[in-house]
């Protein structure tokens, strides 16, 4: 009995530990991603002397932060 409760305990911590694990790794992930789409939108805009543009269903405007 002691055994079946120890190992549904460390079964249950397992679980919640690799949860954690991935739900902050899709964090830095969608923070990555949003650094990367800033930087290339502002890069396009100046090479191509833009004043906005839409990547990923979000508008950037040079000089201003982004927008939905």
């Amino acid at each position: 009995m002691l055994e079946s409760i120890v190992a549904i305990t460390l079964t249950f911590l397992g679980v919640m530990l690799l949860a954690l694990v991935v739900a902050d790794g899709q964090k830095f992930e969608r923070k990555m991603e949003e650094k990367t789409d800033q930087a290339v939108a502002t890069h396009i805009m100046r090479k191509n002397d833009l004043t906005k543009i839409t990547i990923h269903s979000r508008t950037y405007r040079l000089g201003d932060h982004d927008e939905k």
